[in-house]
């Protein structure tokens, strides 16, 4: 007999379980994205489960481990008259009835897993078209910086700066403008719909801006690890439009020709 290599196999050091970790994906898998926080009760098992955040009335996913299937799941288990099902599902339950997502791998926690996240399709489990990523929630950076390369980039392009408070649970960025300009333009997370908004009128609840992102993820730099498009609003039609290019990056802001020819 020979040895063999094994793909996907790895030895790694088991470090404390994350307190956050969030999942990106396309549209298709949208409402399963956001950050889930470790559930206190799971953090002495062998592994641990995590709560997505709540944005409305329907149902929280949560992510668990399946003993028995070798199996990560996030699964929405409905409500009942208006609260949650009081049936507690245990980490090593069978029942999968409620899952919506998955991906067969032993790992010490989700963001680990090195094999593709798949949803039920027809009882089967199938990849989604756009791919499901889950990654431990980082510390935001303290400067990240717009650019693309048209010239309608260039109003919104620019280095942006942590600000001391959050807007709606995520960090919000001021753009650094050039000495005795006024701006009071943001970048900032809307949770209703799910999108990081460039807003010139500064930190508010509201979904309107310059441009928009269709991503829940935990800063506007990890827009540019995911596949989708920043959009722009054409004032002319009143329609928003994709910007091939256009992207957000952890950093100062390097001169145009830099990255663009």
């Amino acid at each position: 007999w020979e040895w063999e290599p094994v793909p996907r196999v790895r030895c790694v050091t088991v470090d404390p379980y994350p307190q956050q970790v969030y999942i990106s994906s396309g549209a298709a898998a949208a409402f399963v994205s956001g950050i889930y926080t470790l559930e206190p009760e799971s953090a002495a098992l062998l592994r641990p489960s995590y709560r997505c955040e709540q944005t409305g009335p329907s149902t929280a996913p949560t992510i668990r481990f399946m003993v028995s299937q070798t199996r990560w799941i996030v699964e929405r288990v409905p409500r009942l008259m208006g609260r949650r099902r009081s049936a507690k599902f245990t980490h090593d339950s069978e029942d999968t009835k409620f899952a919506v997502a998955s991906a067969q791998y032993d790992a010490p926690h989700p963001a680990l897993v090195q094999v593709p996240w798949c949803m039920q399709s027809g009882g089967n489990w199938e990849e989604p078209q756009q791919p499901i990523v889950c990654k431990i929630v980082r510390d935001p950076p303290e400067r990240v910086f717009l650019i693309g390369p048209l010239k309608s980039h260039d109003a919104v392009s620019g280095t942006y700066k942590l600000m001391a408070d959050r807007n709606d649970g995520r960090p919000a960025y001021g753009l650094e403008s050039e000495e005795g300009e006024d701006t009071k333009q943001v970048i900032r997370y809307h949770p209703q719909s799910k999108r990081w908004i460039v807003d010139p009128e500064g930190l508010r609840n509201e979904s309107a801006g310059d441009l928009y992102f269709p991503g829940n993820v935990p800063d506007p730099a990890e827009t540019s690890n995911t596949k989708a498009e920043w959009m722009m609003l054409d004032s002319s039609s009143d329609t928003w439009t994709p910007q091939p290019g256009f992207a957000c990056y952890v950093g100062r802001c390097p001169a145009k020709q830099v990255l663009f020819q």
